[in-house]
């Protein structure tokens, strides 16, 4: 997992600032108003939990913005691109033969080419089967 993703376990109530930063495009314009890409820069955002500390089950910002689109339900794991582009938000808890798929689809890059539906039907599992106990 540690390979492929870069983790980060996020509490949804916090009170934390948190400051996220991504990469842009950089700009100039000339004076016939045709704009060049020169490089890229970083852009800053800053994220709040504007509850007050006394509120309960307050969600901060940076949860609200990451999870736009879909409803807030916890847990969320959300895919980004390398570009920050958010590619999916998986809801809910998963055993590993089910998230095993999902979890390589988004880290091969197969997203870029290939229907989730098609990855799939032809992705072979390297989870080794544990016979389940009896009780």
């Amino acid at each position: 997992l540690n390979e492929t993703y870069y983790c980060v376990r996020f509490d949804a109530e916090t009170h934390d600032t948190v400051k996220f930063s991504v990469m842009v495009p950089d700009t100039i314009k000339d004076k016939s108003g045709k704009v060049t890409k020169i490089g890229q820069k970083p852009h800053e955002f800053t994220f709040f939990n504007t509850f007050p500390p006394t509120a309960s089950r307050s969600t901060h910002q940076f949860v609200q913005s990451i999870l736009q689109g879909t409803r807030i339900a916890f847990p969320s794991i959300v895919f980004l691109s390398k570009k920050v582009t958010k590619l999916d938000v998986i809801q809910g808890f998963y055993p590993p033969e089910q998230f095993e798929p999902v979890m390589k689809y988004f880290g091969s890059g197969s997203w870029e080419t290939t229907k989730y539906e098609d990855y799939q039907k032809s992705f072979k599992s390297e989870l080794s089967v544990q016979p389940t106990k009896k009780q």
